[in-house]
C-alpha cells in the first residue's frame, strides 16, 4: 500500500464539531432515539408511528425527519456510525486490512452508543424484516471498502473474485459477531476466531494472487 484509501462513505464532519448548536442537535437526536427505542420495546416496532415517537421525544414529526428518514434509519442509526468507524480504520496508510480490522475491534469496546446495541438487536432480532435489512445495509456499506481494501494488499487491479469472496466472507463473520455482542457472548473470544479464520483465507488469497501474477508474466 502507497498512501491512505479514500471510500465514499465517511463520518460527518458536524459530529466532531463540540459546538453549542451541534450538542443541542445531538441531545434531540438522543431524545428521539430513545424514545422511539422505549416505544419499539413496548409495543412492537411495526405497531409504532413516527408521530408516536414524535410525542413522546417531545418534538415535531418534521424534526424526527430531519434526523432519520426513516423508522428503519433511525434503528440501523449505530450501523452507521459502526461502518464509519471501520472504514476509517481501513483507510489508514500502510495498513493490511486484517491489521486495520484488528485495530477496528480493539477500538470498539470505547466507542458510545454500545449500551444502545442490546436494546437496537432485540427490535431487530424480533422483526424479520429488520433483520433481513441489517444484513443487506451492512454488506451494501462496507463490502465495497473490504474488496477495495483487499485489492490493494494483494496489488489487484480489478479485484479478482477470490478477493471479492473474501471481503464477501469477512463481511459475513462480522455480522456473526455482532449477533455473539447482541446475545452477551464473548466478543473478544469470537473476533479472534474471526481474524485466524480470516488470516487462513488472506493467505490463501495471496497465493492464488501471486500464481496468477507469474502466469501473467510468462
Amino acid at each position: 500500500m502507497t498512501g491512505p484509501r479514500k471510500y465514499s462513505h465517511r463520518v460527518n464532519p458536524e459530529s466532531r464539531l463540540p459546538t453549542r448548536r451541534a450538542r443541542k442537535k445531538q441531545r434531540t437526536r438522543d431524545a428521539i432515539e430513545e424514545a422511539a427505542l422505549a416505544l419499539f420495546e413496548r409495543q412492537g416496532f411495526r405497531e409504532t408511528t413516527v408521530l408516536q415517537i414524535a410525542e413522546a421525544a417531545d418534538v415535531a414529526a418534521s424534526t424526527f425527519f430531519l434526523h432519520f428518514p426513516t423508522k428503519e434509519d433511525l434503528v440501523f442509526a449505530g450501523h452507521q456510525a459502526e461502518a464509519d468507524a471501520l472504514i476509517a480504520c481501513l483507510e489508514r496508510p500502510n495498513r493490511r486490512t486484517l491489521d486495520a480490522l484488528r485495530d477496528y475491534f480493539q477500538s470498539a469496546r470505547s466507542r458510545g452508543d454500545r449500551d444502545l446495541w442490546p436494546r437496537r438487536a432485540a427490535i431487530i432480532n424480533s422483526t424479520p424484516a429488520l433483520s433481513q435489512e441489517e444484513r443487506s445495509r451492512w454488506a451494501d456499506f462496507v463490502r465495497p471498502a473490504f474488496i477495495d481494501s483487499y485489492a490493494d494488499d494483494l496489488d489487484e487491479e480489478p479485484p479478482l473474485t477470490g478477493t471479492r469472496m473474501l471481503a464477501a466472507m469477512t463481511v459475513a463473520g462480522m455480522v456473526e459477531l455482532g449477533r455473539v455482542d447482541a446475545e452477551g457472548g464473548d466478543v473478544h473470544a469470537t473476533a479472534e476466531l474471526l481474524l485466524e479464520q480470516l488470516e487462513l483465507l488472506y493467505a490463501a488469497a495471496l497465493g492464488r494472487s501471486e500464481r496468477q501474477a507469474r502466469a501473467g508474466s510468462t
